[in-house]
């Protein structure tokens, strides 16, 4: 499976959603590249109710009929004990006959859905929210692997990305309608990304900001890599930030002209460590972002666990759990060193002793287990 293949096909997703465009052929594309025959992504609500289903071949008509039988469905138990963020291949768990010679039998005979073989996972686009993203296939090839998981599992940060901006969409419409009703007009929006959790900020090729949201202003507040104005999302390094400006002026043309219109871009901190990453996708399928850029920002540090967690879970010292936590961010040693203020050797001590009780083999591996036990709420 070729990753950088798989890749292109997600962010082709994104950049739908962004759009507020259907998702279908995107999902369709992603679906062959899985070695699925049906891909589904959607928000799960109470009751297991599912909205803004989004699939690449299930009908409207076909969704309405098994909604009437899903509760009859031995799945749903475990996706509901699936671990945000993990995928599941659901053969093992729920034996395929078990649904074929159930309630769901017909349904699934006459029209192919549900699938007999799933594979998915469950996503947290935001606090409180859940969304699932599956794939089907009822061939000879039989029930998902173990690349098809990894591969899931690569995708998935991609996908909670699309996932929030089809939420960004819905909250702008409910705006725009609330808005007209009140007489406000089209361009009372631009609230909708206001409440997301994901850094983001709409800006347009002069550049001049239309709006960041909080959460962006929040993370400029640091003034260690980007720097939010009364105009403009700035980088603090100089040739990062005419690589910012040339991408917000730029971008909407290349749209215009039918080229690929996104860009990522690495802004080096000032303290050093992982740079923060802003990927600038033009969009236009809303019009009051018409000719506009949506900038996402991602920051590898977030979810990275604060001192007093790993010293209550891992039984750390002060001084290891300050160092643990300086690792995570993804410095050198030698520069968690510099910033702690301790010498090389004493930070050798302190990580050989973090890596014992963590019961880790390396420093990679104790950078997955710190990733694990992260928090967003740092922002």
């Amino acid at each position: 499976m070729d990753r950088a293949s798989l890749l292109a096909r997600t962010l082709k997703l994104t950049e739908a959603a962004f759009d507020g465009a259907s998702l279908r052929g995107p999902l369709t594309e992603l679906s062959h590249a899985l070695g699925a025959e049906e891909a589904l992504v959607f928000f799960v609500g109470a009751d297991d109710h599912w909205s803004d289903v989004q699939a690449m071949r299930a009908a409207p008509a076909v969704l309405a009929e098994y909604r009437t039988v899903a509760p009859h469905n031995p799945r749903r138990a475990v996706w509901a004990a699936a671990p945000f963020g993990v995928p599941v291949t659901f053969d093992t768990l729920v034996p395929p006959d078990s649904l074929a010679n159930g309630p769901l039998g017909p349904i699934m005979r006459r029209t192919g859905f549900p699938a007999r073989h799933i594979c998915g996972v469950r996503l947290s686009p935001a606090p409180g929210i859940e969304a699932r993203f599956s794939i089907g296939r009822n061939d000879l090839r039989g029930p998902f692997g173990g690349e098809t998981l990894s591969a899931i599992l690569a995708i998935a940060p991609h996908l909670v990305v699309a996932l929030r901006a089809r939420m960004m969409i819905a909250a702008h419409m409910a705006t725009t309608r609330t808005a007209a009703a009140d007489g406000l007009g089209e361009q009372a929006g631009l609230g909708d990304i206001e409440a997301l959790p994901q850094p983001l900020a709409v800006a347009h090729g002069a550049p001049q900001m239309l709006n960041a949201n909080a959460a962006l202003r929040r993370l400029a507040r640091r003034r260690d890599g980007l720097v939010v104005g009364h105009e403009r999302l700035a980088a603090v390094d100089p040739r990062t930030d005419a690589a910012l400006a040339r991408a917000i002026a730029e971008l909407p043309l290349m749209r215009a002209s039918g080229k690929p219109a996104m860009r990522t871009i690495a802004v080096p901190r000032r303290g050093g460590g992982a740079p923060y990453l802003v990927q600038a996708i033009a969009v236009g399928g809303v019009e009051v972002h018409a000719r506009g850029v949506l900038l996402v920002v991602t920051d590898p540090t977030v979810g990275t666990p604060d001192a007093a967690l790993l010293q209550r879970l891992l039984g750390l010292t002060p001084a290891e759990a300050a160092l643990a936590t300086e690792l995570a961010t993804g410095v050198t040693l030698t520069a968690a060193a510099m910033r702690r203020g301790i010498g090389i050797e004493t930070a050798r001590t302190q990580l050989k002793a973090v890596l014992g009780k963590a019961g880790c083999a390396g420093q990679a591996e104790l950078a997955r287990l710190l990733s694990r036990l992260g928090t967003d709420e740092k922002l």
